[in-house]
């Protein structure tokens, strides 16, 4: 119980500390070596601390709305500086402003019928957060960012429609939802398993 305490402070300085990270990258010039630094070290931040706070039984609703906003925060600061530099088409845009559209309809329904504001950690938003990370580290070569662009928008497409489609359907509150093709390949085992003790 006392680790537990000790390791959701740690787990929401990391958070904190994730927000500090992300003010410097508001005023380092794009690309550059100290920006990849800061940048780096946010994106290390986000992993880390969900990662103790679970491992060690110390999530809270606190911990966890801290991190949502550590994550906004970061979101907000990459896209005033690489959106910018980037040169992406209309529909290219367009088709992001309607995944940011069906997240922000998740988190509100989540709100709405659950009384929480947030986007759940299936495996498809881990997926997706990643790719969206990496963009920034690809920067310099033009050709590259804009096929790894269409690609992140993809996985973000479908696990946003995944996510839309499970909070909808679902009947409590579950952060920790991993995904609609993971549960299903888990229930089907697990049915597989349960006709072989019946035989």
């Amino acid at each position: 119980m006392f680790w537990n305490g000790k390791a959701k402070y740690l787990a929401n300085g990391i958070s904190l500390l994730r927000i500090g990270l992300s003010v410097p990258l508001l005023l380092i010039s794009v690309p550059s070596t100290i920006f990849y630094f800061f940048y780096t070290s946010a994106i290390i931040s986000d992993f880390v601390d969900g990662f103790i706070a679970r491992k060690t039984g110390a999530t809270s609703q606190f911990g966890a709305r801290l991190d949502t906003v550590a994550d906004a925060m970061l979101f907000v600061v990459l896209a005033a500086r690489v959106i910018p530099l980037s040169s992406f088409p209309l529909w290219l845009w367009m088709w992001v402003s309607g995944i940011a559209v069906l997240r922000v309809f998740s988190a509100t329904t989540l709100k709405i019928r659950f009384g929480h504001f947030a986007l759940l950690h299936t495996y498809g938003n881990k997926l997706t957060g990643i790719l969206v990370a990496a963009l920034p580290l690809l920067i310099g070569l033009p050709q590259g960012f804009f096929g790894f662009a269409i690609f992140a928008c993809i996985i973000a497409t479908l696990s946003a429609i995944e996510e839309l489609f499970m909070v909808l359907r679902s009947s409590s509150f579950n952060p920790d939802i991993v995904g609609l093709l993971i549960l299903r390949s888990k229930k089907r085992f697990q049915d597989n398993v349960n006709k072989v003790e019946v035989t």
